[in-house]
């Protein structure tokens, strides 16, 4: 049994630090085509008046992870505490099982939920959830959208990441 979950984290290992620079070269890529097109008039491109914001927050479906869930749920709930007032502010786009019930336990808005994924999650299974978040920032659903997730540090570590990544204006200088 040991010998089945050492493989397996090792195989996360890898896959997450080989995902690393395709992740840094796509925000570089972005970043520049962002900047070089200053008359675009792509929705995705034009900062507005923020009157509602999305936070997409990534759990897994199962509570057996322990502080991964826990610290990102408690550091988005602290951050949509301190900047927001009410309810018509801001949004909450939950996925795993874990996140939405959370937010579905504190009555908090939930404008869309993915649960169910498993531990490998492929493209395919995210791209209608990516489709609809960005098509619901150009009907006006929200004006920016803020990415909540734990970054990989190690096997025993991972680092809580809070990214703004729409509208793509600052997309270079947002945190992480």
């Amino acid at each position: 049994m040991q010998m089945v979950s050492a493989a397996k984290l090792n195989r996360a290992e890898t896959n997450a630090k080989s995902f690393a620079p395709y992740m840094d070269k796509i925000q570089e890529v972005v970043f520049n085509v962002g900047k070089g097109a200053k008359n675009a008039k792509h929705p995705m491109l034009v900062s507005r008046e923020v009157k509602k914001t999305a936070y997409l927050v990534i759990t897994s479906d199962r509570g057996l992870a322990g502080a991964f869930n826990s610290s990102v749920l408690r550091n988005a709930y602290r951050t949509i505490q301190e900047r927001h007032q009410s309810k018509d502010e801001y949004t909450v786009i939950a996925i795993g099982r874990v996140g939405r019930d959370f937010f579905k336990k504190r009555e908090m808005p939930i404008l869309s939920e993915l649960v169910g994924l498993g531990d490998e999650v492929t493209f395919a299974q995210i791209k209608d959830l990516t489709r609809q978040t960005v098509q619901m920032f150009i009907d006006g659903a929200f004006d920016e959208l803020h990415l909540v997730y734990n970054h990989f540090v190690s096997a025993i570590s991972q680092e809580v990441t809070e990214k703004k990544v729409l509208p793509l204006t600052d997309f270079g200088t947002s945190g992480g």
